[in-house]
């Protein structure tokens, strides 16, 4: 057992460890009391999970490690607990309580991962090919959502499907692996991000498609990359009379991205991308008809739509772009200015 029923730490920053097979125990009950306490549970050699009736009070970090396929842990409960960090191997499941700032390592990324609630969230995946990642599921961050995914270095990879729903800001950051002696070609996994109640702005961001070679003499190998498929959207994307609050959305890198939002006042757009298709809301009267389109050494292989935008702003900044088409039917206004050709 790690500690006893009833257990209370003294004053002062206290650690518990736990580093051994079912250290943390039925009925357990931890409370650090007064301090910055922490508390470690490192599970080697079977599934982690947390024990019937087993609490957490007044500890403020909680670190969660397994070294096998399965983490499940609900802290939905632990009172005082501000840092929740866990981390473990394919298959991850945590439930955090709104005052737990969550972060999730996981690597071999190839299984099933969510994570629900938190007041913020941060996941680092490594290896990630095949699996899903589902963030906000059933109960949104309070906070902000950052996501860093690299794609297992495995020719014909396809990176995890990335589902986002809520955040005040949300960050989805998806790339390939590093250029090899042996080419290598991998495609990013779909990634859906909705916005929740307070979300104001959205970034995707994923490595430049590229084809992978192997390297010959006098020329290094190159890994190639395919971007997958983007869909943005603010919560009150349907509503007819509510209006939404996603007012940002950044895109680095995307093969067919849609973006929808009825408060969306400015779209930044960069890198190597196939088509950017903008619906804005549903809303009976629009409130926003200006759309400020920010473009930054973007190059794309098929249309930017804007289909209801009347007055449409594009800026061309620092590296030049080129758009291969640009589909704006209800403009009456376009203004172009910046640094850069387009």
């Amino acid at each position: 057992m790690l500690g006893s029923a009833g257990t209370t730490s003294t004053a002062g920053d206290n650690t518990f460890n736990g580093n051994v097979l079912n250290a943390f125990s039925v009925s357990d009950a931890l409370d650090g009391g007064a301090g910055n306490d922490t508390v470690t549970i490192v599970q080697s050699g079977g599934a982690l999970t947390l024990p019937l009736n087993a609490t957490i009070k007044n500890i403020e970090t909680g670190n969660f490690i397994t070294d096998t396929t399965a983490l499940s842990l609900n802290a939905s409960s632990f009172t005082g607990m501000t840092a929740l960090n866990v981390t473990g191997i394919t298959a991850m499941a945590v439930t955090a309580a709104a005052t737990n700032a969550v972060t999730m390592t996981r690597t071999t990324a190839t299984g099933a991962a969510t994570v629900n609630g938190g007041s913020s969230v941060t996941v680092t995946e490594t290896g990630s090919s095949g699996g899903t990642l589902i963030i906000g599921g059933t109960t949104n961050a309070a906070g902000a959502v950052a996501v860093t995914s690299t794609v297992l270095a495995t020719n014909g990879s396809t990176g995890n499907a990335i589902t986002v729903t809520g955040g005040t800001t949300i960050s989805v950051t998806q790339t390939g692996s590093n250029a090899a002696v042996t080419g290598e070609n991998t495609t990013a996994g779909a990634i859906v991000v909705t916005g929740g109640a307070t979300t104001t702005a959205i970034t995707v961001t994923e490595s430049s498609a590229r084809t992978g070679f192997t390297a010959a003499s006098g020329q290094a190998g190159v890994s190639g990359f395919t971007n997958g498929a983007v869909t943005i959207a603010d919560k009150n994307a349907a509503e007819t009379a509510t209006a939404g609050t996603l007012a940002t959305v950044t895109l680095n890198g995307f093969a067919a991205a849609t973006v929808n939002s009825g408060a969306l006042t400015t779209l930044n757009l960069s890198g190597t991308g196939t088509s950017a298709a903008v619906t804005m809301g549903a809303l009976t009267t629009p409130t926003v008809t200006t759309l400020a389109l920010n473009v930054n050494g973007l190059t794309t292989t098929g249309a930017v739509t804007t289909p209801t935008i009347t007055t449409l702003n594009i800026a061309s900044t620092g590296t030049a772009s080129t758009i291969n088409s640009l589909v704006a039917a209800a403009a009456k206004t376009i203004n172009v200015s910046g640094d850069a050709k387009v």
